[in-house]
């Protein structure tokens, strides 16, 4: 790549992602082609995109949570017990516990609106279809 080259797509008009490419097989727009198409959505409705930004921010608020009642525990932890084995098992418990509960939220919280966009998925293949 040359500067030209670099200048001329920066430059260039915006293109819609749902318009059709040519050079694309099976008529799917090029952000439609990646390897991990449910993950990157290049055509999202307002709601569905307020639904994904609500449902990361959840996931992040949960799990500080978590972090943060597993930083408690650990000092409750390390200042009442004398025992340094006592202190390792103890830890290794709550880092345990950490990692279970923080998975099953992240799998709890993937599931959070996902009944509604299914719908709405399925009204707009609907629409495509008459």
């Amino acid at each position: 790549m040359n500067l030209r080259s670099i200048a001329a797509t920066i430059l260039s008009e915006p293109t819609d992602s749902r318009e059709v490419s040519s050079e694309s097989p099976g008529g799917a727009s090029p952000y439609e082609r990646f390897a991990y198409p449910y993950r990157f959505q290049p055509v999202l409705s307002f709601s569905d995109a307020a639904m994904l930004a609500l449902r990361a921010l959840l996931r992040i608020f949960l799990v500080s949570t978590l972090f943060g009642a597993w930083g408690a525990g650990a000092t409750v932890v390390w200042t009442h017990t004398g025992s340094p084995f006592l202190r390792g098992a103890g830890l290794t418990a709550l880092t345990a516990g950490l990692v279970v509960a923080a998975v099953w939220m992240l799998v709890v919280t993937a599931h959070v609106g996902q009944k509604r966009a299914q719908d709405s998925s399925a009204i707009e293949a609907g629409k495509g279809r008459r």
